[in-house]
């Protein structure tokens, strides 16, 4: 690897002097490790750049491709989409039978039932809503998580997985968009571009 941290430097153009041209060149290093896919297309230009990106590919798991991060935001916008979907069918649903439901509606945590069908028609209507465009993604699945564990082990903790099944499934997506965000195709994304745009011309 050390031999790839002075290659970097003669690839990305430093020379470091007789004093201190270990520290340059492991620096130099780990400068391009953590910004591998800007710096493919130099390498590759490189007479030794197509061994040196196999390499680094192997020893990274970073196939240092733009395609990587597009497929894995085209499979978070699907997730997104879909999952939002399917659940804002159950909250306007909920909606539409609001009076007849607001009276016998699961109180599991005795806010009354129709405080909980209210706070329950939130989240599977707003929050799914903010899911599916990508604003304030990990945000918005929080009440949705939230509304599908008390689901899971409070108001079908008696219940067979059968039934349980479906909460679950809904819990585990929305822990995971908590935790990976909404990828590329989001409001969220769109907004921190253009802030750090700004922040740059600023600068």
């Amino acid at each position: 690897m050390f031999a790839l941290a002075v290659l970097f430097g003669s690839v990305g153009g430093f020379a470091p002097g007789a004093d201190g041209w270990e520290s340059a060149a492991c620096s130099q290093s780990r400068n391009w490790c953590t910004d591998l896919p800007s710096h493919r297309e130099k390498l590759l230009g490189f007479q030794w750049g197509g061994l040196v990106v196999r390499l680094l590919e192997q020893s990274t798991g970073n196939k240092m491709t733009p395609a990587r991060e597009t497929c894995t935001s085209v499979g978070l916008l699907g997730l997104r989409v879909g999952i939002g979907l399917m659940m804002l069918v159950h909250g306007v649903q909920k909606v539409q039978g609001f009076s007849a439901m607001s009276e016998a509606f699961p109180d599991p945590i005795g806010l009354g039932s129709q405080l909980s069908l209210i706070l329950a028609i939130g989240a599977e209507v707003g929050a799914s809503l903010l899911l599916i465009v990508g604003l304030g993604t990990r945000l918005a699945a929080v009440p949705l998580a939230f509304t599908m564990f008390v689901a899971l082990f409070i108001v079908h903790a008696e219940d067979g997985w059968r039934v349980k099944e479906l909460a679950a499934v809904y819990l585990l997506v929305y822990v995971s968009l908590m935790l990976t965000g909404p990828g590329r195709f989001s409001l969220d994304h769109l907004w921190s571009s253009k802030r750090i745009e700004r922040q740059g011309e600023a600068a």
